[in-house]
């Protein structure tokens, strides 16, 4: 890990240089640097392990993706577009991956956090469903971060029943949506296969929907 932060800041040290501050050839390093600040790059993988990233990553990782996703979006490219979604997705996981499971491993301002996500996470969403069509596997792995979302903004907003559970429904759709394309995924393969001869977009969706299925029996 610490070899591959020293190569992507190299990476981008070297693309400031010759190019300046906001050269496409840095997004990519920034991207990938930010993933590794992140820890695991997953949300769910985070709260399932309860894993706790220091502020200072947290911060680190926030303003490379954003670095990143400034030069993508000044480059207006299809494939730029595309970076950009998934930019977005990463900050609204980095956002959830900061909220943590149990609402207090940060001083922070939960639903301020929880609405940083849903904002990020949006946006992907609508950039991926334009892109890519609405029965994409990246759409249905937006649905569920932007489920898990709700869940947090639901458990901040206990105190207020009503809008409590509103979120509640929210996240609801969210996970039904994610799991309606993950099993639309699986129903074209044909074969009978173990999981370990499962081909990995069936594993992944696999995993998706299981986790989908975990949130809603959490409900």
């Amino acid at each position: 890990r610490d070899k591959a932060i020293t190569c992507y800041s190299e990476a981008i040290r070297i693309s400031k240089e010759f190019f300046g501050n906001n050269h496409i050839s840095a997004a990519d390093p920034m991207q990938n640097l930010a993933v590794l600040h992140m820890g695991t790059g997953s949300a769910w993988t985070a709260v399932s392990k309860e894993e706790i990233q220091s502020d200072n990553s947290d911060d680190l990782a926030f303003n490379l993706f954003k670095d990143a996703l400034d030069i993508h979006r000044n480059e207006k490219t299809s494939q730029s577009e595309l970076d950009a979604a998934l930019i977005l997705y990463k900050l609204g996981e980095l956002c959830l991956q900061k909220i943590g499971h149990f609402h207090n491993q940060y001083n922070i301002d939960i639903l301020k956090t929880v609405d940083d996500a849903l904002k990020y996470l949006s946006e992907s969403l609508k950039i991926r469903k334009l892109m890519l069509g609405e029965d994409h596997a990246e759409v249905g792995n937006t649905h569920l971060l932007i489920g898990i979302a709700h869940v947090h903004r639901s458990i901040a907003l206990k105190f207020d029943p009503s809008k409590a559970s509103e979120e509640v429904e929210k996240a609801s759709i969210a996970f039904d949506s994610a799991i309606k394309i993950h099993r639309s995924i699986l129903s074209a393969f044909s074969f009978d296969a173990t999981d370990d001869e499962l081909p990995d977009a069936c594993v992944s969706s696999r995993v998706i929907e299981a986790h989908c299925l975990f949130y809603l029996g959490g409900e």
